[in-house]
């Protein structure tokens, strides 16, 4: 398991493919985000307006579960109810639907469930209303797990009903779908520290100067910058396979001691203390795509795989950036 920086660390992934920019300077086509506040909407949205000819914004459309407003560099952009949005009929749409409700927003396993469901249900009636080029959905690593407690099985179960869903729905006459399966994900806008391995390290390294790993059997991740997905998601919305399903794998794949120790590194401060739990013999935690498709997509964008090192410090300006 390879934590060594790689050759790909410069800007050619994170930025769009030409196919794209194209699309967006034909002025023919929209992209329609929900969950547009969100970790990854917010990414997505701040690659979008990086391609998009400017000013032309009036074609990024940004969906939420409520009416609120979005900053991004320095722009004030509106995201409105999804439920009963419409989609200007002179346009082609690339729909990303995004919007998810976790556990941690409060009620219990079936309320989750059916807000999440109507959620679904807003961005397909979106879809039905309007000329779509591609309606992404993007679901998780999640449908493949089985067990982990009533909360983990209730979200996985919820993924692979939604994919079920919005596969029917294209087979019956839908749009062309994208499922993007996401595991791991670092870069700019990354919410909820504590939550996720990568933010949790550079937290803790930053604010304490120690690293505390708690898992105490192997724990194996890879990890994508979320500006890469959005590079891949893009380009392959534009493809001409009816159905395309891909999960996402990264450069490298590192078990947590490693992470931790390419956080050290990367942030240049060996004087981090990394302290870890005493292991138990347990089974490893494997939490890593079947990377072959993403790969090919992301060849076929024209990028090769951004490396750990520049995820990390990516991930770590953007935290630095929300303290300031």
């Amino acid at each position: 398991m390879s934590a060594a920086p790689t050759r790909s660390q410069g800007e050619s992934s994170l930025t769009a493919s030409p196919t794209f920019v194209d699309w967006l300077a034909a002025r023919k086509g929209g992209i329609a985000i929900t969950g547009a506040s969100g970790w990854i909407g917010s990414a997505m949205t701040q690659f979008v307006l990086n391609a998009l000819p400017k000013p032309d914004v009036m074609r990024l459309r940004l969906f939420g579960s409520a009416a609120r407003v979005l900053e991004i560099d320095g722009r004030t952009l509106a995201v409105e109810p999804l439920s009963g949005a419409r989609l200007s009929g002179n346009l082609e749409w690339i729909i990303v639907h995004l919007a998810v409700a976790g556990a941690d927003r409060g009620g219990d396993a079936e309320e989750v469930r059916a807000v999440n469901d109507n959620l679904l249900a807003d961005a397909m009636a979106l879809g039905k209303r309007a000329s779509v080029r591609r309606f992404v959905h993007a679901s998780s690593g999640a449908v493949h797990r089985q067990g982990g407690g009533p909360e983990k099985e209730a979200y996985s179960d919820l993924k692979r009903a939604q994919e079920d869903a919005v596969q029917v729905w294209s087979a019956r006459g839908g749009p062309p779908i994208l499922i993007p399966r996401i595991f791991n994900m670092g870069g700019p806008f990354v919410n909820n520290w504590s939550r996720y391995a990568l933010s949790s390290f550079i937290d803790q390294a930053v604010t304490s100067g120690v690293i505390r790993i708690e898992a105490s059997r192997p724990v194996v991740r890879s990890y994508v910058h979320v500006h890469e997905l959005a590079r891949v998601v893009f380009n392959a919305a534009l493809g001409d396979d009816r159905e395309v399903t891909f999960e996402t794998v990264g450069a490298e794949t590192v078990e947590m001691s490693a992470l931790a120790e390419t956080v050290r590194r990367v942030l240049y401060r060996p004087d981090i203390e990394i302290i870890r739990a005493s292991m138990t013999g347990e089974a490893p935690d494997l939490y890593v795509g079947e990377g072959t498709a993403y790969q090919a997509a992301l060849a076929k964008s024209g990028a090769t795989p951004t490396g750990l090192d520049r995820i990390i410090l990516d991930t770590a300006a953007y935290m630095r950036r929300v303290r300031a």
